[in-house]
C-alpha cells in the first residue's frame, strides 16, 4: 500500500512537472509568436514608410529639376532681353546723355536717338522681362526716362550741327524774367536727369543680382 501511495505521489509530481513544462513551453511559444508578429508588422510598416519616402523624394527631385529648368529658361530669356535693350542704348551712351543734358544743358542728336530708341522699344511686349523684380525695376526706370525726355523736348532747342541747347536765346539774357525762366528750366532738367540716373542705377543693380551681368 505504501508502494502504491509512492507511485501515486511520483505520478502526481511527474504530472505536475509535465504540466508546468507544457505551460512554460506554451508561454514561450506564445511570446515568440508575438515577438515575430510585432517584428513582422514593424518591418512591413518600415518598408511602407521607406517606399512612401522614396516616392516623395522622387517627386521632390522631379519638381526641383522642373523648377531649375524653368528658372534657367527664364534667366536665359531675361538675359537676351537685357542684351537687346543694351543694343538700343548702351549704358555709357545713356549716362553720358543724361549727364550732358542735365549738368551742361546741351546734347547732340546722335546721342539722343539711342535714348529715344530705348524709350520707344523697351516697353513693348516682346521686350518684357519675366523676373518680377527685374520687370518692375525696368518699368520704374522707363517711367522716369519718359518724364525726362518730355522735359528735354520742352526745354531744348536746335542750334547748329544737330546740337540742342537749353533755351539758347535766354542763356545770356539780361532780363530778370527770362533769366528766371532759364534757371527754372535748368533746375527742372537737372532734377529729372538725377532721377532717371538713379532709377537706371537701381535697374542695373537688379540686373546684376538676377542675371549676373
Amino acid at each position: 500500500m505504501l508502494e502504491t501511495f509512492q507511485n501515486i505521489l511520483v505520478s502526481a509530481v511527474a504530472g505536475g512537472l509535465c504540466s508546468g513544462l507544457i505551460v512554460w513551453l506554451f508561454k514561450s511559444w506564445i511570446s515568440e509568436r508575438l515577438k515575430n508578429a510585432i517584428a513582422y508588422e514593424y518591418t512591413e510598416k518600415l518598408r511602407a514608410l521607406e517606399h512612401g519616402y522614396a516616392q516623395q523624394l522622387e517627386k521632390l527631385r522631379a519638381q526641383l529639376q522642373s523648377e531649375t529648368f524653368k528658372a534657367k529658361e527664364e534667366m536665359e530669356h531675361d538675359r537676351k532681353i537685357f542684351e537687346k535693350l543694351t543694343l538700343y542704348c548702351d549704358e555709357t551712351t545713356f549716362r553720358d546723355f543724361c549727364v550732358t543734358a542735365g549738368n551742361y544743358q546741351f546734347y547732340d542728336y546722335e546721342n539722343l536717338k539711342p535714348v529715344m530708341d530705348l524709350e520707344h522699344y523697351g516697353i513693348q511686349d516682346e521686350n518684357q522681362f519675366i523676373n518680377q523684380a527685374l520687370r518692375e525695376a525696368f518699368q520704374k526706370f522707363h517711367r522716369s526716362l519718359g518724364e525726362f525726355t518730355v522735359i528735354v523736348a520742352r526745354n531744348f532747342f536746335s542750334t547748329k550741327d544737330n546740337r540742342y541747347m537749353l533755351y539758347p536765346e535766354l542763356r545770356h539774357s539780361r532780363e530778370a524774367e527770362e533769366r528766371r525762366r532759364y534757371e527754372d528750366a535748368r533746375d527742372e532738367t537737372k532734377n529729372a536727369s538725377d532721377k532717371v540716373l538713379e532709377a537706371f542705377s537701381s535697374y542695373r543693380q537688379v540686373v546684376k543680382q538676377t542675371l549676373y551681368v
